[in-house]
């Protein structure tokens, strides 16, 4: 019975954002409080927590375990701000954890379908209740997390037509952007638990009014081929000027500055969680505020910049050695390409734990299959 709650908790919360943020001396830079820096404890790490703890046998270690933890003394050994590094790799521990636990579960999919599509109608009603009063609902809905904005709200996300200005909706989410990543992997996902059109259509509706660019393209042309021009588009912006819709050269300095400080830092990086510490050693103190200190707009180039050649080595081996199995499915490499599309132009995937968990989730939905789809098709053979 335990076990039962604990896992629907889990699944169920997922999106949600509820937590309690400790601001260290390292918080901050150039005295501007930077929540990327902050260690968190999110409602859903303790429900993590309790999963494991519940299933700490299912958990096998390897030789490629040893090698992910020279991959994080490593990258612990180069960072600036120890404490918040260490702690972003606890997370991601934790995170690699439940990945390996949850491939195990028997029946996966059906012990999932219900807390997912519950969780998924709650935010995609909470997002069409925000568009339509254009304001967060407050009241009960803080509690998982929903963030206090409305149109006034400064630096709030917006979307102008003429004279007309639209909140765009954030859900549980932190912004617009991240819930259309969420919503995506949902999507891709919504066939193992549901045939119902009208959540199919709901979900496609929710992520065209989020309103986030990189999403529409994912959504209606999910090609890897799509990634190379968006990894151009911001540099071209630099010489030519490019439609209001699709200007992206306000990144364009987060981008130079990446392949600066990724040149100077090639072999181990600069650290996890240690981008904006360092852009803020290497701007000018002119240039330094709250929207400039973020990290650069793009998951490649991010992971680059914090773990350097070696590391990121070590992890890619982790990787193709879980999913070498699974990596030739289109799923999979649907996947892939929603991460790839949305990834080079921002960088929520790197940075946010909810899209971290949706990624975590996907993975082990595809490794947990894989096996007993591998023996049908034997069979049938």
């Amino acid at each position: 019975m335990i076990k039962r709650l604990v896992f629907f908790l889990l699944i169920f919360c997922l999106p949600f954002q509820l937590g309690y943020h400790f601001w260290l001396p390292q918080s901050f830079v150039h005295s501007f409080r930077v929540d990327y820096l902050a260690p968190t404890l999110y409602f859903t790490d303790i429900v993590i927590l309790a999963y494991l703890a519940l299933n700490l046998k299912k958990i096998k270690f390897t030789y490629l375990h040893l090698a992910l933890l020279v991959l994080i003394a490593l990258n612990i050994t180069v960072s600036t701000f120890n404490h918040v590094t260490i702690l972003a790799w606890l997370r991601l521990v934790i995170y690699y954890l439940l990945f390996l636990t949850l491939r195990q579960e028997i029946n996966l999919k059906q012990k999932l379908a219900l807390p997912f599509l519950l969780s998924l109608v709650f935010v995609l009603t909470l997002e069409f209740l925000q568009l339509l009063s254009q304001h967060s609902l407050g009241g009960l809905f803080w509690l998982v997390g929903e963030r206090n904005v409305s149109i006034v709200t400064p630096n709030v996300a917006k979307l102008t037509f003429d004279t007309l200005t639209l909140l765009r909706p954030y859900a549980t989410f932190s912004h617009p952007n991240s819930l259309a990543g969420y919503l995506l992997i949902c999507l891709l996902l919504l066939p193992l638990f549901s045939k119902s059109k009208t959540l199919k259509y709901s979900l496609i509706a929710g992520i065209i009014l989020t309103f986030s660019k990189a999403a529409w393209l994912a959504l209606l042309f999910p090609s890897l081929l799509l990634v190379l021009p968006l990894n151009v588009l911001p540099l071209l912006s630099h010489w030519f000027t490019l439609p209001p819709w699709l200007s992206l050269s306000s990144r364009l300095p987060l981008l130079l500055s990446s392949a600066k400080l990724t040149s100077d830092n090639l072999i181990f990086g600069v650290g996890l969680r240690q981008f904006i510490p360092q852009l803020g050693e290497l701007l000018p103190p002119n240039q330094i505020s709250y929207s400039t200190l973020q990290p650069v707009h793009n998951i490649i180039l991010l992971a680059m910049t914090e773990l350097g050649i070696i590391p990121l080595a070590i992890f890619l081996l982790i990787f193709f050695r879980n999913f070498k199995k699974i990596i030739p499915t289109s799923n999979f490499q649907l996947l892939t390409s929603i991460l790839l599309i949305t990834g080079a132009v921002d960088h929520y995937w790197w940075t946010l734990p909810q899209n971290q968990l949706i990624i975590i989730l996907a993975l082990a939905l595809l490794n947990n299959n894989f096996p007993r789809l591998h023996k049908e098709r034997v069979r049938v053979r």
